[in-house]
């Protein structure tokens, strides 16, 4: 199937119709892939609104409903137009979020990106399903989070992730503890 725009010519006219002309407000939900920062996302919804006809005075606002970490994938939800005023409503709602573990390596970065250095393949391939339900109760209702150096926090205007490849961590860079809320945990295993 062909996602692409395509315009139908009006009496013979074979350019798109000029939508700066209109307004364009709304929501788009959006499959971040992995490795893509969210504020590119954003630059790509403007860069495909010029392509249609919008001009630097023409074009609408355009923002997100929140920063996703670069290494993570998931639905980014920006908003155009009218609907930017919006945003704070939908960062106000409960999220949900899905993961994928491996167990038994750690990483420098804390994600998939770093260089593996620690690792217990035998511990992890004991680790039973009550270990996992019982370690996750930890993690339920209100609690005290230190946010990984390796995130989109922002540390004095800059992004966490940013200034700890460059070689911070987090008790250098002055990330603090932020009560994190959490309703429940699905959990499935496989």
């Amino acid at each position: 199937m062909n996602r692409e725009l395509s315009f139908a010519s009006v009496e013979g006219e074979t350019h798109p119709p000029r939508l700066h002309e209109r307004t364009v407000n709304g929501f788009l939900n959006i499959d971040k892939p992995q490795g893509l920062g969210s504020r590119s996302v954003v630059d790509e919804v403007n860069r495909l609104l010029r392509q249609r006809g919008f001009t630097r005075s023409t074009l609408p606002k355009v923002g997100h409903a929140g920063t996703l970490d670069p290494m993570a994938a998931g639905v980014l939800v920006v908003a155009i137009g009218s609907a930017t005023r919006l945003i704070e409503l939908v960062q106000s709602r409960p999220k949900e979020y899905r993961g994928s573990f491996l167990f038994g390596k750690r990483s420098n970065t804390d994600d998939i990106s770093g260089n593996v250095v620690e690792g217990d393949a035998t511990r992890a391939a004991t680790i039973t399903r009550a270990e996992l339900e019982t370690t996750l109760t930890m993690f339920r209702g209100r609690i005290d989070q230190v946010p990984p150096a390796f995130s989109a926090v922002r540390v004095d205007g800059r992004r966490a992730y940013k200034l700890a490849r460059r070689g911070g961590h987090w008790r250098t860079l002055g990330l603090r503890s932020d009560h994190v809320g959490t309703d429940s945990h699905a959990s499935r295993f496989v």
